[in-house]
Formats: C-alpha cells, structure tokens, sequence
C-alpha cells in the first residue's frame, strides 16, 4: 500500500471510532520510475486476450514481434499508472 492510502485508512479508523490511535507505514516506488509499452503494443495485448482461436493468436503474437512495439514510454507523471 501507499503510504497515502494508509493515512487515509488509518484516519478513517480513528474517525469511525475502531481505534484510538494508529501506526500508519507504507512502500514509495517512485524510484522505480514506470514504463509503458506503446499504445500499439497495448492494443496487440488486450486484443490477444480477446482472441477465440489459435490462428487469431498466433497473428496477434506475429505483429508484436515489431521494433516498434518494444520501444518504451517512459511516464513523465509523478503518479504511478
């Protein structure tokens, strides 16, 4: 959890009357900065959980199998995606 999420959980206990005080902690990943696949490579995956049949499949899989598909995105946003 983020520490921010267990702020707010922690604060809504003491609110609710569940306890009277709380120790709230919580993991910061901002150091590990996300990537993204490109918006192709994103469409080639959500198609190929969609796909019925072993020849749908495997041309999916042959499409992604592109450069362009494995060049990252990196998030200039300071929230996690």
């Amino acid at each position: 959890m983020t520490r921010t999420l267990c702020s707010i959980l922690a604060a809504n206990n003491i609110a609710t009357g569940q306890n009277n005080s709380v120790i709230a902690g919580g993991v910061d990943f901002m150091s590990d900065v996300p990537i993204r696949y490109p918006r192709s490579m994103r469409k080639l995956m959500l198609n190929l959980n969609r796909a019925k049949s072993a020849p749908q499949r495997l041309g999916l899989i042959a499409k992604m199998l592109s450069l362009k598909n494995f060049t990252p995105e990196v998030s200039l946003s300071s929230e996690k995606k």
